[in-house]
């Protein structure tokens, strides 16, 4: 079966045999849906909603009790959340922060522990379409075993209100969340324009790892068992 999305139509049964070939179709028809509402949001919502985001994530008890927190860079062409205000208070507060350093050739991204985000990020030359601009850690910046985070901050293209999340279809994230060292809370990150309204869910494949919270402007959305609890570290 097919989850309904609300962003398509069509009958919501489908041959098992086909069962994953349709989710991926389907999950391109909602990634061009979901881009074409990004589109819309102007550059001074997304500061505003951000800098909300960033308040609402800097006063939840799992942040304030997680010692090592993986953040994210935004890619700004793609209006995804800006959480580097939010990153460089929690430098300044005494928590070990890291940020994704991308390896586009082996399409996976590595944790980096940044000390400051001023000198310790760099224009990522490789990254070419929407991902242009894009800064990353330098390549001097020491690397933080996934076991040792405590919590994971995740952007997307879209969510749902079951933990739910689509990414822009690279897999970056999606390997990265799939790595069993990696023990601690997922929260997806995004803004409210990006969620699917229930009961609707966005198409799963078996690689999909279900997220443990959901952060917008307007709200954070707790789901199952690691949602308030740091794990990792020692």
């Amino acid at each position: 079966m097919v989850p309904r999305t609300g962003f398509e139509s069509g009958p919501t049964r489908q041959p098992l045999h086909s069962a994953v070939t349709d989710a991926a179709a389907a999950k391109q028809r909602i990634r061009a849906q979901l881009r074409a509402r990004l589109a819309a949001v102007t550059p001074e919502l997304a500061a505003a909603w951000s800098a909300e985001i960033c308040r609402m994530i800097e006063s939840a008890p799992a942040f304030v009790a997680a010692r090592a927190v993986m953040l994210f860079v935004p890619m700004l062409a793609r209006a995804e959340v800006d959480l580097r205000p939010l990153a460089g208070r929690a430098i300044r507060a005494g928590k070990t922060i890291a940020l994704p350093r991308v390896d586009w050739q082996a399409r996976t991204l590595a944790p980096r522990i940044v000390r400051d985000l001023a000198a310790d990020l760099e224009l990522d030359s490789a990254a070419r379409g929407a991902a242009a601009g894009l800064t990353h850690p330098t390549a001097d910046c020491p690397a933080i075993e996934p076991a040792a985070l405590e919590l994971v901050l995740v952007p997307g293209l879209g969510f749902d209100e079951q933990g739910g999340r689509i990414g822009h279809g690279a897999g970056f994230y999606d390997r990265f969340l799939a790595d069993p060292a990696l023990r601690c809370a997922a929260w997806g990150v995004g803004f409210a324009c990006q969620v699917l309204p229930p009961p609707e869910r966005l198409p799963r494949e078996a690689h999909d790892r279900t997220l443990d919270a959901l952060v917008t402007e307007s709200r954070l959305m707790m789901f199952g068992c690691r949602q308030g609890e740091p794990r990792g570290g020692g």
